[in-house]
């Protein structure tokens, strides 16, 4: 299951250029996808941008994929 979620967000990634936790759970049920982008970030460039909740409240994280790393 792992290898397939982490497969769903890399395509989202590639197809959209950014995810957040709530669109991979309610798209793909990833529960710890800061897990998956780390695990992506040995082959790909993904930053992270801090957001905040438009009723200035939570915190989260956008993930941004900025295409493969260099040499490979």
């Amino acid at each position: 299951m792992r290898k397939q979620v982490q497969k769903q967000v890399l395509e989202h990634l590639k197809a959209n250029g950014s995810i957040t936790s709530l669109e991979a759970f309610e798209r793909y049920r990833a529960t710890r996808l800061a897990s998956v982008i780390h695990r992506l970030r040995d082959t790909y460039n993904i930053t992270t941008i801090m957001m905040e909740s438009n009723d200035g409240g939570a915190q989260y994280a956008k993930y941004v994929f900025l295409g493969t790393k260099e040499g490979e």
